[in-house]
């Protein structure tokens, strides 16, 4: 069972642990806990990203994020990263992880430039 996890992506571990709560009448408590469970994947090296942009990653997109990622987790020995296409990133990339986010995306650097040139 610990291989299959290892393995197993969100959104199969969301649909076996929404099932679950839909029986047991707490489907409220699923974003809390799949975070709470991505952050003990990634404890124990698996660690899940979420990479929201605007058009679909090239392999070196996601070898340029894998890459990103291993620096802020040294120990991870799987990076799983799970592309979203969202039209409203003009462009760049957004990470999500399980407690954190860190946002490249063109917009992002627009505010901070923004906010740099007006204060």
């Amino acid at each position: 069972m610990a291989q299959r996890t290892a393995t197993v992506n969100s959104k199969q571990l969301a649909k076996d642990i929404a099932g679950y709560l839909l029986a047991e009448k707490r489907t409220a408590d699923l974003d809390s806990l799949m975070r709470d469970i991505q952050q003990i994947r990634a404890d124990q090296g698996i660690v899940e990203v979420n990479a929201i942009t605007s058009h679909e990653l090239s392999s070196n997109s996601i070898t340029e994020i894998k890459s990103t990622i291993k620096k802020n987790y040294p120990n991870a020995k799987t990076i799983i990263v799970n592309p979203v296409i969202d039209p409203d990133i003009v462009g760049g990339v957004r990470l999500t992880l399980a407690n954190e986010q860190l946002d490249l995306s063109v917009r992002s650097k627009l505010n901070k430039f923004k906010q740099l040139t007006t204060a």
